[in-house]
């Protein structure tokens, strides 16, 4: 016959109590330790918060900075955005914006 070693409730060592941070909250961390000079492992210690909570809202904030860098061109390159025809220049390149993406590939956007 086995028994379940049931060890008495005050005698089980707690947790800490869980921080929720808000999103606010998370960049000021961020922009502390991107300051500053320890690891993150380091940094995590010092503030007691989770290491993959932090490595989480660190990518999503490089990804929200890179996302804010959208620039729309639409209507730089669409002539029927001008108001008026000789803005429109009709001897300019049949190509208007080209990208060179790396590993050959180039993206060619022309105007209408």
């Amino acid at each position: 016959m086995t028994t379940n070693n049931v060890v008495p409730s005050d005698t089980v060592p707690s947790r800490k109590p869980r921080i929720v941070h808000s999103k606010a909250s998370w960049r000021n961390l961020v922009s502390q330790y991107e300051a500053g000079s320890l690891t993150q492992k380091s940094f995590c210690q010092q503030h007691q918060i989770s290491i993959g909570s932090f490595h989480k809202w660190r990518y999503r904030f490089k990804q929200d900075d890179n996302a804010s860098h959208f620039i729309d061109i639409s209507k730089a390159i669409d002539p029927r955005h001008h108001t008026s025809e000789s803005a429109v220049d009709q001897e300019s390149p049949v190509w208007q914006v080209e990208l060179e993406l790396g590993q050959g590939i180039i993206l060619r956007v022309r105007s209408i």
